[in-house]
């Protein structure tokens, strides 16, 4: 059986065909692969960036220094726990909006139309969001940076409400509302800044990156309190600072952060309702010298500390 040439030529078309195929397939998979690239580069600084502002922060509440690097890959785990606790907080947010939705919903015909003259006034809408966002940032959220050095304080700061019912939240419950809050708030200015660009158009005002600048902080506030007031506050209780020589009597000590080069623990009198400021003493000792740990259990060690004032 003989090929014409109209048959050859028709197949050399083809190969071309297929080979033109191929190599735009290559160069997809190209871009394709340096999109991923970027994306996984940003989704770890991301991580990095919450976590690092969990982390310190939540270090900075007990008191502890510590010799963590620039990068280091706790936080990324803290920047992965603080994401999963801010996805898991949305249905709470649903849940706690849904009960005023419904009641602007039932009376929808009393304020509707004065919403409406309102949304067609985008300075308006960026004043409320600025003295809402402010009032907001100056008198609930950055109120958490009152709470330091809280292993070796005689009492707990205020405000009380933060102390007693988050900070000491033992279920937790309490720190989910609260975040579920805090992530409403930010979502609520974010809209008022949204409806304000539809009505502006394409130009920024000052209003306008006002506005975007508090959205900005109101969300960085999010690790922080996070790190501040919800992070894992369990501490193993150990027998030993060094493995060797066991604790005095009347004495109780937990290992609270691990360092590169050091192990902080914290030691203090068993019967802690008796002038607890003088009792505790955070200790650091360097991790050769430790030949073991031996723990004995788990405690929410501000609770521990602190359920005297309760």
């Amino acid at each position: 059986m003989t090929m014409s040439l109209a048959d050859l030529s028709t197949i050399g078309e083809r190969l071309d065909e297929i080979s033109g195929k191929l190599g735009e397939s290559a160069e997809k998979k190209k871009e394709l692969s340096g999109k991923l690239a970027v994306f996984s580069a940003l989704g770890t600084f991301i991580l990095y960036f919450f976590g690092y502002l969990t982390l310190r922060f939540h270090l900075t509440a007990f008191g502890i220094s510590t010799d963590l690097a620039v990068l280091d890959e706790r936080y990324l785990f803290a920047g992965a726990q603080f994401l999963v606790y801010l996805v898991a907080t949305i249905p709470t947010m649903i849940l706690l909006a849904s009960v005023p939705a419904l009641f602007l919903f039932a009376l929808r015909r009393t304020w509707w139309s004065t919403f409406q003259k309102l949304a067609d006034r985008p300075n308006q809408l960026l004043l409320v969001a600025v003295i809402f966002s402010t009032l907001w940032i100056q008198f609930v959220v950055r109120q958490c940076f009152n709470f330091s050095n809280l292993l070796l304080a005689r009492t707990l700061p205020d405000p009380w409400w933060m102390a007693h019912w988050i900070l000491l939240d033992s279920d937790g419950s309490s720190q989910q509302i609260y975040f579920a809050l805090l992530l409403g708030a930010c979502l609520a200015t974010l809209g008022l800044w949204w409806l304000a660009r539809q009505r502006e158009g394409a130009r920024w005002s000052l209003g306008t990156v006002l506005v975007a600048a508090l959205v900005v902080i109101q969300f960085l506030f999010m690790p922080v309190t996070f790190g501040v007031l919800i992070a894992n506050k369990e501490a193993p209780q150990v027998t030993s600072l060094d493995g060797k020589d066991p604790l005095p009597p009347g004495r109780k000590a937990w290992r609270i952060w691990e360092g590169k080069e050091g192990v902080v623990f914290l030691a203090a009198s068993a019967d802690l309702k008796s002038a607890p400021e003088q009792r505790r003493t955070l200790i650091t000792i360097d991790k050769k010298e430790i030949k073991k740990t031996e723990i004995v259990g788990y405690d929410r060690i501000l609770s521990v500390l602190f359920e005297a004032d309760q």
